[in-house]
């Protein structure tokens, strides 16, 4: 018994695709057995199979393509999260550096439930404080004089 090179032995159906140029074959070779399970011959089929293997191929890029924008989609609302969740936080971050450089004419932004609003609150009592010792400082200035 003789296999062609790269077959399983003992011989069993073998299936391929070839492309051909613009054409694609689906080739499938099998063994004929005789009686004694000895390969007498092979039957050799191919079927014209150009259409499917473009169809196989538009669904593999709609897919990837798919993949990609779920991807980009998926980064774009991470980013967008991020941004919405840190806006609050730098502005509270810009509110409390014109704070420390001596103005208190800054609006404080308003406070919610949660971190960013008892970093808001904390402001508001800093700049409360600071608005106090401005006035006593003022006081005494005005006493010494």
């Amino acid at each position: 018994m003789v296999c062609p090179v790269g077959w399983p032995n003992p011989p069993m159906t073998h299936w391929e695709e070839i492309s051909t140029g613009d054409r694609t074959l689906a080739v499938t070779i099998g063994p004929i057995l005789d009686a004694d399970d000895e390969v007498r011959s092979y039957l050799v089929t191919t079927r014209d199979v150009t259409e499917q293997a473009a169809a196989d191929r538009l669904r593999t890029l709609i897919m990837l393509g798919s993949a990609a924008a779920m991807v980009l989609l998926l980064g774009f609302g991470m980013w967008r999260i991020l941004v919405i969740s840190f806006r609050p936080l730098n502005e509270a971050v810009a509110v409390l550096d014109k704070l420390s450089q001596g103005e208190i004419d800054v609006d404080i932004p308003q406070a919610k439930n949660d971190e960013v609003g008892m970093i808001s609150a904390g402001l508001e009592r800093f700049k409360t404080n600071l608005m106090k010792t401005r006035e006593l400082e003022e006081e005494q200035r005005c006493q010494q004089e």
